[in-house]
């Protein structure tokens, strides 16, 4: 499994929609401000 998959929560079966949304949610409560490395790992 993709470790980008796995830090998303989702499985290798996951479609574009499922990413898309998960990284979205992920982006969200993920703020530079607060987290600066989790943020630039996102990214």
């Amino acid at each position: 499994m993709s470790w980008g998959l796995e830090w998303l929560g989702l499985d290798a079966g996951a479609d574009e929609r499922a990413i898309k949304r998960a990284y979205a949610q992920r982006l969200r409560h993920t703020r530079p401000d607060e987290d600066p490395e989790a943020f630039q790992l996102l990214h």
